[in-house]
Order: structure tokens, then C-alpha cells, then sequence
């Protein structure tokens, strides 16, 4: 039986301790009488969005937008302030302070994370005050604002709170664009023929968007339509640009008329944007478009089954401008056949921007004519942007396969985290001493003393004897204790550090790393992600939040307190403490921390691009040969790790659509291989075409290919009572962690294997990594490696710092890494033709236009 944490076992003494005593009660609120609720006061104050478009999700980051109105006289300077609560009973109070503009409805977010113990049911309280000057927040901030007289507050819920196993995506403009089918049946939390359902945050415009980029973390990807960008200020853009840059994926699809996108003077976001020139095509045939936008044929017998496409449809094609760089003008689809000058253009464009991208579509799928068709179908278009898999069926839709309602396993890939990070060690140390003490004292003072005293005729002084043995075993006890105790601060993670590759110098990194923070003390800590500070200064919002998985106890500590977070700048902070360990989510992205793998140079100092090319194999079989060679300097091994990669999708056909769409749209092929250490080139060249094989597989062939195994392999590790993790340990973290990293291409249920006998797919689900999928980058050819740094625990990529009344020191860390690496390979557009055709070779670029 695993010992509790630390914490578990401090607060189970403490409550025996009042309970002893009796004097105080059980649970403290740690509210002072400067938060008890108000009237709206001298300042109104109400909730415009709980999250943006009015939708949250349960355990993430939350943007919310509240409006306020002072009826002051003149402006002043208020504190606004959100109380949530962590797992230790203490209040983190979320602060955000604003200028008042007198009889004038000011907007104002306000960012925090809700807790994963949070409900539907459970009310927020809003509180503002006139802000004073006050102490710094953390050691080596400045001086901070602080509460002074209360002057309104308001008590609000949430609209639509989603569970934390469901996938979010925004919408900026008022069409759905074929989206819709990603989302589901109602009152479901996944796809009745896949995994992860996406809930749908449309109508969204400049003004309703977040001004920070934690307001985005919800979101899978952000598909903009119809509103110009220019509406954006510089907060909003620079919130966009920077969640972007973090992973993000920017969709957008380029409106009928009056497009301003590549218009520098007219975007704040283009520096962002692909680099091409815009060709407009009026009255365009949609039909060679075709098995891009339906699977319906032109003529059937049946008018059910048969679809006319209009042929005077506007689309949008693009070009390199002249001097972008591959990164800055990378092709994803090209259009069917060359323009009148023998060009070859693009239909779908994208830009690669830190760790991720900006895809921009000339294909109008926000007509009218689109929107009342529920088209694009996303099995043929949408999947090859968004990285997604799988037949997207409803009982709307009229396929019988909607109607499927499979008894699945849920397993969810993120559930081990707490386990991974629990500092059990010390605590299982002092329980064991605990019980050996008492043993020993009990017999020592009670029968075996006794007997003693009784053999050499001395029972008269058994009470002497008994007041010693206590005196001894206290003692005894007091020192174990003292020597057990932890005398310096550390922390126990696991952390996912990203990098993509880029040989133009865009060397961006980001880690999310969970961390229980043991600090010996009583009283107060600050902690800090990187110098305290900096915020202004950095180009990258740091985030440090409270964390807690959903099935952790939250009865928390009875001398609960309250500390204070600024929730635009969340990165440094002070926390009570207890000489126990306290659970954080920390969010890091900035120049590289590590040397993650890169292309080793030539005899004249050249950097040798890799290659891959498709290889046929005997017996009908295909293989993958790759060129180049690697090198890392990260701080151990890489014990295990799976080399993927991906040489582009496969020829665009209707053939793809329906049942068929269980295959993937790109041609992907693994190899797991194991033992890289620091220093040693890795040729790739060396590696057996053989040794890799297909990512998708057959649906019911006995090679289930990679993806496939992945999700069978997590058969046995399905989820426990409430959610727990059904199976803990190294290797099912990694094995759920490879899983994790591509969502959206793990292997769906297959219609065709709905017999009395068939054992369905487990339903893979994840909670606290959303944002982290790879798949999107599966739609273009890349190598990606995926792997765990061991065999030993490493420190941390994230720069914790902490600081206990004195200069800030690094906090020392230790745990599990997971690494992912992405290596993109030049544009491979898929072929127009049968979904049979051998893949393309690589097709040159197309012609350039001028600035």
C-alpha cells in the first residue's frame, strides 16, 4: 500500500489535533471581513463572459470578461479580486486592478484556473476595492496595490461548463463551415466512431476575444472568418501571436470580399501570417474541387445521393512572396492543375511560428451555398487541416452509423500525473518509524516492562518505569522525526518539453511541468518562473497556478489562508507554507533551455538537411528511407523514443470519405527506437526501412499499424473508480504519454466492427494536456521524435525559483521528462487523383511574386 504524501499526513494530524483539543473548529475559512459579499456599492460590477463566448472547462485556465461602472466623481484606481480555493483550503485570490473611466461600462478580464474540484453549481464571487498601496506580491517585485475599502461585488456562475475530457475550438465569425460534425451528439462528452468531441465557441469577434493569451489555452485551434483583423488592438493581437507561438494553430479562412489579411498597414497580426500574394478566381467551378468538398458524385440515380456544385463560386489562390522563407510560405494543398501561365498555386497555405502555426484557406467554405450544406465535409477537408481521424457521423446526418452506441472503456492519458509527482518517500519513512515507535513503546511500557518489573520483584515501581519508557519513546520519536524531516527545499515533477526545429533561428521552447514543491518551512515562500520581475519586459506570459487532480481530496488545512495572484502576470507570487508540499501547474516558453536534437554539419561547417522517402518493401509492404544525422546535449538519455515521420497526405479522393475515413489523410510511418545518449550522432540513414511501419494499419488486418497499438496497448490501463488511474507506474505514464501526443490520430472505433463479438476500442480521453496534441503537424512531412529522458529522474526545463525572506534561489527538481521534437521536411501537396496512387516525389515550389 503506498504511503500518503506529505500533505495527506500533516493535515490527518492536524485534524486528530483539534480534535483533541476541541477549542477550535474543524475547518477555518481563511476569509477576512474585507471579502464577506456586499451591495454593488459605489461601484457596479456584473460578469459579461465566464470564459470567452461564455464557455469553461473544468481544470483549465479561464478568461473572464467583467464589466464595471464607477460612480465616482472623478477616476481612481480599483482592485478587483476572485476567490477560488486549492487543496490545501487556502484561498488564491485572483487580482486584476483597472483606472476607472467614471458613468462608463468598462470591460476587464480577469484570468485564472479553475480548479478541478470546480462545478457548474458552485458561484464565483467578484469583489472590488479601492486600491491602496500595499506590500509586493513576491519577494523582489515592487509594490503592489492593495485592497482598501470595498466598493461593489457581484456573485456569478457559469453558463456552460464543460468536463474536462472535452475538446474546445473558437470561431470568429457567424458560419460553422462544415465544423459542426466534430462536435458530436448532444449530452455526450465524445464521438459516437472516435475520441475526442469539440465543443464549438462560435459568433466570437475582435471585442469578445481575450487580451491575454491564457484566454486561448482552451482552444484547439482558432478558425477566423468574417471579421477584419484590423479591429484587434494591441493586447488582443499580442495575446493571439503569443498563444500561437506557444502551439497554437490560427485558422483562417479567407472572407468572400475585401480581404485584409495580407495587408500589413490593415492586420496587427501580420507578422504572423504565410508570406504569398492573394490571387482572386471569380466564377470558379467548384467541381474539380469536388473530392475536397463532398463525397456525394455528381450524377446517381437516386437526387439523394447526388450533388450539383455550383460554377460561379469565388476561391482565393496563393504565391510565395519573393524572399519568404520556406517556414513563412509552406504549401499544404495545391490546386487541381496549373493556372493559365503553367504556375502551380496554392489552395492552403501556412506559416510555422514558434511551436506552432498559421494556416490560411482561399477555399470560401463560409458560403452561403457551403453553410446550408453542412460543407466542406471535414472527413475530406477539415481533417487535413485540423490532424483529425475518423468518420464524424450523427443521427443528423442520416448515417446508420450514427445511430452506433458502443460500450467503451474510458482511459484517460493524463490521470497518473498526481502519482508521478507524489513525494511519497519521506512520508512512508515517518509513517514506518510511527509504527515501529509505538509497537516498541507498547510493549515496552505495557506487558514486556511489567513482566520485567515483576521477575525481579519490583512492581511497586511500574509507574516510575512507565513515566520513563514515555520520556525515552518521545524523545526517541521527537528525534526520528527531526532527522526524517526534509531540510531543504525540492521538487518532485513531471514536465513536457516541445521544441521545433528551424533552421531560419525561430528557437522557441515550451514546457508544462507539474511540480509538488516541498518547502521546510512555516510562514511564508515566494515562488517565481525565471527572475521575478521581468514581466513587462519578457516576450512570453509565464504561468504558475494551484493544481490538483479531480479525485484529490480538497478538505484542505484548518488554518486555511489567503494568498494573492495577478492574474495577467501569474508567473511570481507568495504562498503560505507549512513544511509540506504544495501541487503546481507551471507553463513555460522562452529561448532554449536545453539542446534538444539537431542536424549535424558537413566537413565545411554546412548543416545537412534530413530526408525521407517512401520505400517499397516485398510482399506489397513499404518502408521508410531517411538521410541525415543527429546530435542532443540534453541532460541524460533518451531511453525510449518513437521516430515518426510523416511524408505528406495522400492523394486527395472521395475514396477517403465515409468508412474510409478511419484511415488517416497522411501517409505516416514509427519506429521505436531506444538508448540515444548526449553527444552521439544518431545516422538516421542507418536505420532499416524495414525497421518502421505504417501508423494507421488496416482496420481489420493483423498489422494494426502504430496508432493502432498505441490505443490496444491502453486496453489494460483503463480508468479506475471516479476517474482514478487504473494503472500506475513508469511504463504506462509513457506508454499514455506517446498516446497523448497524438489525439487526434489514434485509431476510432471502426463501423465495420460492430459484431456481437467485437471487443470496441477503449475511449481515450485526457484532462489537464489539452493544447498538447501533435497531430496537426502530421497534415504536412515532418519528423517527429517523442521520448523520456532516463533511465534516472532529470531536473526540471522549467526555472523554479523560490524565495524564503531572502534572495531567490533555484529550487532543485527531479523527475520525469518527456521530449518532443519536430523536424519539418519540405512541402509534399498532396495528388488529385485515386486514393491508390503512389504518393508524389516532391513537386518544385511555386513561382514567386514580388513584394
Amino acid at each position: 500500500m503506498e504511503a500518503p504524501d506529505p500533505p495527506t499526513l500533516h493535515r490527518w494530524l492536524l485534524t486528530v489535533l483539534v480534535a483533541i483539543i476541541g477549542g477550535l473548529p474543524f475547518a477555518a475559512s481563511g476569509q477576512s471581513p474585507a471579502l464577506q459579499e456586499g451591495s454593488q456599492g459605489e461601484v457596479a460590477i456584473r460578469c459579461e463572459w465566464f470564459g470567452v463566448g461564455n464557455k469553461a472547462r473544468i481544470g483549465e485556465w479561464t478568461g473572464i470578461q467583467l464589466r464595471v461602472n464607477d460612480s465616482n466623481d472623478r477616476p481612481r484606481e480599483v482592485l478587483i479580486r476572485i476567490a477560488t480555493q486549492d487543496p490545501d483550503g487556502d484561498k488564491p485570490l485572483w487580482e486584476t486592478t483597472l483606472t476607472t473611466n467614471p458613468g462608463v461600462n468598462q470591460p476587464v478580464w480577469t484570468y485564472l484556473r479553475l480548479p478541478a474540484t470546480f462545478r457548474a453549481s458552485d458561484p464565483l464571487r467578484a469583489f472590488v476595492y479601492a486600491a491602496v498601496e500595499g506590500p509586493p506580491i513576491a519577494t523582489g517585485l515592487p509594490p503592489a496595490p492593495t485592497a482598501g475599502r470595498q466598493l461593489g461585488s457581484t456573485v456569478f456562475q457559469s453558463q456552460r461548463l464543460l468536463s474536462p475530457s472535452e475538446g474546445m475550438i473558437g470561431i470568429v465569425g457567424n458560419r460553422n463551415m462544415g465544423l459542426r460534425r466534430y462536435g458530436g451528439e448532444p449530452n455526450l462528452t465524445s464521438l459516437p466512431l472516435g475520441h475526442e468531441r469539440w465543443e464549438f465557441t462560435d459568433r466570437l469577434d475582435p471585442d469578445t476575444l481575450p487580451d491575454r493569451w491564457m484566454g486561448l489555452m482552451p482552444f484547439a485551434a482558432l478558425i477566423w472568418n468574417e471579421p477584419p483583423p484590423s479591429a484587434l488592438g494591441t493586447d488582443k493581437s499580442q495575446a493571439i501571436r503569443e498563444w500561437v507561438t506557444r502551439g497554437g494553430h490560427l485558422i483562417v479562412v479567407l472572407p468572400r470580399l475585401a480581404q485584409t489579411w495580407t495587408d500589413e498597414a490593415s492586420n496587427p497580426l501580420h507578422d504572423i501570417v504565410p508570406r504569398v500574394s492573394v490571387r482572386r478566381r471569380e466564377s470558379f467551378d467548384l467541381e474539380p474541387l469536388r473530392p475536397l468538398i463532398t463525397h456525394l458524385p455528381k450524377e446517381a440515380g437516386d437526387a439523394r445521393n447526388r450533388l450539383e456544385l455550383p460554377s460561379n463560386e469565388v476561391i482565393q489562390t496563393f504565391r510565395p512572396l519573393q524572399g519568404a522563407l520556406p517556414s513563412e510560405a509552406f504549401g499544404v494543398i495545391a490546386m487541381p492543375s496549373p493556372d493559365a501561365d503553367g504556375q502551380t498555386e496554392w489552395l492552403v497555405v501556412r506559416r510555422l511560428v514558434g511551436q506552432g502555426m498559421v494556416t490560411m484557406i482561399g477555399l470560401d467554405a463560409a458560403s452561403r451555398w457551403m453553410e446550408q450544406r453542412a460543407l466542406p465535409d471535414p472527413e475530406l477537408f477539415w481533417h487535413r487541416i485540423l490532424g483529425r481521424r475518423g468518420q464524424m457521423v450523427s443521427r443528423e446526418s442520416g448515417d446508420p452509423a450514427g445511430n452506433v452506441s458502443l460500450p467503451r472503456k474510458p482511459i484517460t492519458v493524463d490521470n497518473g500525473i498526481a502519482d508521478q509527482i507524489a513525494k511519497t518517500t519521506l512520508a512512508g519513512a515517518g509513517v514506518l518509524l510511527g509504527l515501529v515507535v509505538f509497537v516498541v513503546y507498547w510493549l515496552a511500557a505495557g506487558p514486556l516492562g511489567y513482566a520485567a518489573l515483576k521477575k525481579t520483584g519490583r512492581q511497586r515501581h511500574a509507574w516510575v518505569a512507565f513515566v520513563l519508557a514515555s520520556g525515552l519513546f518521545t524523545a526517541v520519536a521527537w528525534g526520528g522525526a527531526s532527522f526524517l524531516r526534509p531540510a531543504r527545499t525540492s521538487a518532485e515533477h513531471f514536465s513536457i518539453l516541445d521544441h521545433v526545429y528551424s533552421p531560419e533561428g525561430q528557437s522557441v521552447q515550451r514546457t508544462r511541468a507539474w511540480l509538488s514543491v516541498l518547502i521546510p518551512q512555516y510562514g511564508d515562500a515566494s515562488l517565481s518562473i525565471g527572475e521575478p520581475g521581468r514581466a513587462g519586459t519578457r516576450r512570453f506570459t509565464n504561468l504558475l497556478a494551484p493544481w490538483e487532480q479531480d479525485r484529490q481530496s480538497s478538505a484542505g488545512f484548518p488554518d486555511a489562508r489567503s494568498y494573492r495572484i495577478p492574474s495577467r502576470t501569474p508567473d511570481s507570487y507568495t504562498i503560505p507554507t507549512r513544511s509540506t508540499v504544495k501541487q503546481f501547474q507551471a507553463d513555460w516558453a522562452g529561448g532554449p533551455t536545453w539542446k534538444m536534437p539537431s542536424p549535424r554539419a558537413d566537413a565545411a561547417g554546412n548543416t545537412v538537411p534530413l530526408t525521407a522517402q517512401r520505400v517499397d518493401l516485398p510482399g506489397g509492404q513499404a518502408g521508410v528511407s531517411l538521410s541525415g544525422s543527429l546530435t542532443h546535449e540534453l541532460p541524460a538519455d533518451i531511453a525510449e523514443f518513437q521516430l515518426i515521420v510523416s511524408l505528406g497526405q495522400r492523394p486527395i479522393s472521395r475514396s477517403l470519405s465515409g468508412r474510409a475515413a478511419w484511415r488517416m489523410s497522411s501517409e505516416v510511418f514509427a519506429a521505436n527506437l531506444t538508448g540515444w545518449k548526449p553527444g552521439v550522432p544518431l545516422d538516421l540513414s542507418a536505420i532499416p526501412a524495414n525497421r518502421f511501419s505504417r501508423a494507421d494499419g488496416t482496420v481489420q488486418g493483423a498489422n494494426p499499424g502504430y496508432f493502432g497499438t498505441l490505443v490496444r496497448d491502453l486496453d489494460p490501463l483503463a480508468d479506475g473508480i471516479e476517474g482514478s488511474a487504473g494503472a500506475t507506474g513508469l511504463t504506462a505514464m509513457i506508454r499514455k504519454m506517446y498516446a497523448m501526443s497524438f489525439m487526434g490520430q489514434l485509431e476510432p472505433p471502426a463501423p465495420e466492427d460492430r459484431s456481437s463479438t467485437y471487443q470496441p476500442r477503449p475511449l481515450v480521453r485526457r484532462s489537464a494536456t489539452h493544447g498538447w496534441d501533435l497531430s496537426h503537424w502530421l497534415t504536412q512531412p515532418c519528423i517527429i521524435i517523442v521520448g523520456v529522458l532516463g533511465p534516472d529522474k532529470t531536473p526540471s526545463p522549467v526555472p523554479l525559483k523560490i524565495s524564503v525572506g531572502g534572495t531567490y534561489r533555484d529550487v532543485p527538481t527531479e523527475g520525469l521528462t518527456f521530449v518532443r521534437w519536430v523536424y519539418p521536411l519540405p512541402p509534399r501537396p498532396p495528388a488529385w487523383g485515386s486514393a491508390s496512387d503512389p504518393l508524389p516525389e516532391p513537386s518544385p515550389s511555386p513561382a514567386l511574386d514580388p513584394e
